[in-house]
C-alpha cells in the first residue's frame, strides 16, 4: 500500500502550482496592459486604428504639422516603440512624409496641417 501512494505525491504537488501559473497567466493578460500613473493614456495597442490616427493628427496639429517621435510620445504616453510604428504606418509620402534631419532624428510632416497654420496665420 505504501508503494501505490508515492508515485501520486509528485503529482499532486504540481497540480496546484499548474492551476496558479495558469491563474496568473489569464490575471496578466486581463489586467497586464493598465497603466499605474493614473495619466488617463492609454496604450496605443488597446486602441482602434482611427482613434490612433486621430490622437497622432490632434498631436500633428498642435505642433503645426510637424511631428517627432519624442512629441507624440509625450503628447501620448506610448512607448518609443508605439509611437514610431504609429507613425511609419501613417507615413505614405502623402498625408504624412518622413524626413530625416541634419541631427539624425526623424520628423513626421503633416503638409495638410502646416497649410492649415499658415492660412490661419494670414487671416489673422
Amino acid at each position: 500500500m505504501h508503494g501505490m501512494g508515492f508515485p501520486f505525491f509528485p503529482f499532486m504537488m504540481i497540480v496546484p502550482l499548474f492551476f496558479i501559473a495558469a491563474a496568473a497567466i489569464v490575471l496578466m493578460r486581463v489586467f497586464g496592459n493598465t497603466r499605474l500613473s493614473g495619466t488617463g493614456t492609454r496604450n496605443a495597442r488597446n486602441l482602434p486604428a482611427d482613434d490612433i490616427d486621430a490622437q497622432i493628427f490632434r498631436a500633428a496639429k498642435k505642433q503645426r504639422g510637424r511631428l517627432t517621435i519624442s512629441d507624440l510620445i509625450i503628447e501620448t504616453g506610448w512607448s518609443a516603440k508605439e509611437a514610431q510604428g504609429a507613425l511609419e504606418r501613417l507615413s505614405d509620402g502623402v498625408h504624412v512624409r518622413m524626413n530625416v534631419l541634419e541631427s539624425g532624428s526623424i520628423e513626421f510632416v503633416f503638409p495638410d496641417l502646416i497649410g492649415h497654420h499658415e492660412t490661419k496665420d494670414r487671416n489673422d
